[in-house]
């Protein structure tokens, strides 16, 4: 999966997965519920180079701790050695690590889940497939509007039908309209 970007737009193709996803906020449990990251104050757990160090000006309350790779062990660990106060999350990542390590809930373990912090509802994932790959060939978008902000929907390209990244996208709808997907995602995640 691969959250969509203007940069990385710049090499990547945006193309729906078949699955949802949204970030949580992770914390102990002592922590009141969060229901709008405004608000969360203390320190906030990032990795280096996310795009979350730059949320204490979009967020006063928060201080930013900058760590190298965070992994949900290390995420556990740290929060609960007092390294910060929270941490954000694609949900998939927290789902997986419940899954992984058998936790029927989380408050069993100290650890408290703000589900609506930051994303109340579900977004679209996509998938980022690389523009200078042989197997992608793009063509003008007759719906790009240039005087709205380019997103994966408003985008100066869209796909060839005839390429066989569009087969890949074609074959990944029809797994999600069938349920498959979801099918997968509780079987691997849940």
């Amino acid at each position: 999966g691969a959250s969509f970007s203007k940069k990385r737009a710049e090499y990547l193709y945006y193309l729906p997965n078949g699955l949802q996803t949204k970030e949580i906020l992770i914390s102990l449990n002592t922590q009141n519920e969060i229901t709008n990251m405004s608000q969360a104050n203390g320190r906030l757990l990032t990795e280096v180079g996310s795009s979350k160090a730059e949320w204490d000006k979009k967020y006063p309350g928060l201080e930013i701790i900058k760590l190298s790779k965070l992994p949900m062990e290390s995420v556990v660990k740290a929060l609960k050695a007092g390294r910060g106060d929270f941490f954000v999350a694609d949900i998939e990542v927290v789902d997986y690590y419940k899954k992984n390590n058998n936790i029927s809930n989380f408050n069993d373990i100290g650890i408290k889940v703000h589900h609506k912090a930051i994303n109340s509802e579900f977004l679209p994932m996509y998938l980022g497939f690389s523009r200078k790959s042989t197997k992608l060939k793009e063509q003008t978008n007759p719906n790009y509007n240039s005087t709205n902000e380019v997103t994966v929907k408003n985008f100066q390209t869209v796909i060839s039908k005839e390429c066989a990244a569009y087969k890949f996208f074609s074959a990944l709808e029809e797994l999600s309209n069938n349920g498959q997907t979801q099918k997968n995602y509780d079987k691997y995640f849940k």
